[in-house]
């Protein structure tokens, strides 16, 4: 399998698809999950070795013999290297323009991870009984992290906004008979990330409210997610 990439006007986005031991992916994908800020709003943790970024990266890429898991698409996002000549083209021509050296890994740094996931059950729904309904669509869910040294530049929603026009896009508009119904869950506390599925159209439809308390975002705070959606 031929892996995809995306170029926005700052940055790339490049498809994972192998976790074995000394592979390019796997080493992008341990450099961002192995950030303790880049992960402290996941209940998961970060990765302490790559054994566990090797384990954990196993339910986001697709894996031979496992059903649905094509349906699985996980990207790094890379920012061009500081002083690199991919860099000063990015700031100073428009992105059509230039050749911007993707298979040259000493232009590029992993920056963030996405992950686009299957659901296996249907997404929260506070109009339903029990929160729950089954509409018949076809249901994703969005994670992303991304490193701290590129918070609050954009890269998140610039890299978000491609990603799911690509996906809308290119395997979506094939299938007229199901709509394509996005989802993602953060804590309540987690306002960065509320902001991110704001601009990239996401609604609140609901809230869950847990009793146990869990240490997130370098913080003792109550288990509770809020859901979003967004209709494709």
């Amino acid at each position: 399998m031929e892996s995809t990439q995306i170029l926005t006007p700052r940055l790339r986005l490049k498809q994972l698809l192998s976790n074995k031991e000394g592979s390019p992916d796997l080493e992008q994908y341990h450099r961002v999950w192995s950030n303790d800020k880049a992960t402290q709003w996941s209940p998961h943790g970060p990765c302490k070795t790559t054994n566990d970024s090797q384990a954990w990266m196993a339910g986001v890429i697709p894996l031979q013999d496992v059903p649905d898991s094509d349906q699985r698409f996980a990207f790094t996002v890379f920012k061009p290297v500081v002083g690199s000549t991919t860099q000063k083209e990015a700031e100073h021509r428009p992105a059509e323009s230039f050749d911007r050296h993707p298979n040259d890994p000493n232009a590029w740094e992993a920056v963030g991870i996405l992950t686009l996931l299957p659901l296996r059950h249907p997404p929260f729904d506070k109009t339903h009984p029990g929160g729950i309904a089954d509409s018949g669509n076809r249901k994703v869910e969005l994670g992303y992290l991304f490193l701290p040294d590129s918070w609050g530049l954009g890269y998140a929603t610039e890299s978000l906004l491609a990603l799911l026009r690509w996906y809308l896009d290119t395997l979506c508009s094939a299938d007229v008979t199901n709509r394509v119904e996005l989802k993602a869950s953060v804590h309540p506390d987690n306002s960065g990330s509320i902001r991110v599925l704001h601009k990239l159209g996401f609604q609140e439809v609901g809230r869950t409210e847990g009793e146990d308390i869990i240490y997130l975002g370098e913080a003792k705070r109550k288990n509770s997610v809020l859901h979003f959606r967004r209709m494709g």
